[in-house]
């Protein structure tokens, strides 16, 4: 499992693990995924929700909907910092983290 990686992975190394290379990722795939800082984006443009997901990581090496296992929602609130976001973050990961392994693990989702 990677924690917000921000490294290009080989294909040799992606193609060796294909379909059990997981990461995680502190924002809503389709809205902030291409931030590298993806918390300061979202409070910086007055966003309520957030949230976090897991995904497979895939041979071109992109974060896409199509590769899901698992994600939650965080609400925002107005007061928040960015450390006390990254916080709440960090608490739905560990959360999330335990759903995704067992969702994989169970193989009730494969990599496609």
């Amino acid at each position: 499992i990677f924690d917000r990686y921000t490294c290009r992975l080989s294909l040799s190394l992606i193609m060796i693990w294909r379909g059990r290379l997981l990461n995680i990722y502190p924002s809503l795939l389709s809205t902030f995924f291409h931030s590298s800082l993806p918390i300061r984006d979202v409070l910086q443009a007055g966003v309520r929700i957030i949230g976090v997901g897991i995904h497979f990581i895939d041979e071109f090496n992109i974060d896409n909907d199509r590769s899901i296992i698992a994600k939650v929602t965080v609400s925002v609130r107005s007061i928040e910092t960015g450390i006390q976001l990254e916080y709440c973050i960090r608490l739905r990961e560990q959360q999330l983290y335990l759903k995704a392994l067992d969702i994989v693990a169970s193989k009730k989702i494969g990599y496609q």
